[in-house]
């Protein structure tokens, strides 16, 4: 499964998901390392762009709930804003396995990541508890869709996944009874970087 979306020129995002993020200092997720699939073909792509000039060397950034990060979202796939390639490294694994890494820097004139830390919302995570209960029962998209791939990039079992969804919805389900007793947050300004999506990442092909 691929996490970088890319056209014929260029890489314009990226979905983090897994293992791919590592916070750089100051440490509050608006420099990080991006450690892509290393048989994710939109790598050479995300080369490409760095290499550009001007507004060209930078890209959406999207985190997934699957992913181990401070600041990955509680549900879905929620929209950062846009980050800029600064540099990239290669690295041999021996044999013959080739490591990409990333360097990415938050732009400054967008919504305070702050801000887009208080998506999904209350209401969203109501839509997100609903697919999940759609989902168990066969009638929407499979949540495994969502950048879940294994250690070995395979898919991971139906069984466990399962399982990790059930007690994902419980958690959720306490948090959220917890959140509905407290004032609703302003939320104004999610629109332009807090995008929140509960369908499976599409990248380009």
């Amino acid at each position: 499964i691929s996490t970088i979306s890319y056209d014929a020129d260029l890489a314009y995002a990226i979905l983090l998901t897994n293992d791919q993020e590592t916070a750089l200092e100051p440490y509050d997720g608006t420099m990080i390392r991006y450690t892509p699939p290393s048989h994710d073909y939109g790598v050479f792509k995300l080369m490409k762009t760095m290499a550009s000039t001007g507004s060209e060397k930078v890209v959406r950034v999207l985190r997934s709930w699957r992913l181990n990060s401070t600041w990955r979202p509680r549900a879905g796939i929620r929209y950062d804003g846009l980050y800029r390639i600064l540099s990239y490294s290669v690295r041999l694994i021996p044999p013959n396995k080739w490591c990409y890494s990333f360097v990415l820097e938050r732009e400054i004139n967008q919504v305070p990541l702050s801000c887009v830390l208080n998506v999904p919302s209350v209401e969203q995570m109501d839509d997100w508890i609903e697919y999940l209960a759609l989902a168990e029962r066969g009638g929407g998209d499979k949540v495994e869709c969502v950048g879940m791939e294994g250690k070995d990039g395979e898919i991971e079992g139906e069984e466990k996944q399962e399982q990790e969804m059930e007690e994902k919805k419980k958690q959720v389900e306490e948090e959220e009874e917890k959140k509905k007793k407290e004032k609703k947050e302003n939320e104004a300004d999610w629109r332009d970087s807090g995008y929140f999506s509960i369908k499976p990442w599409a990248s380009s092909t």
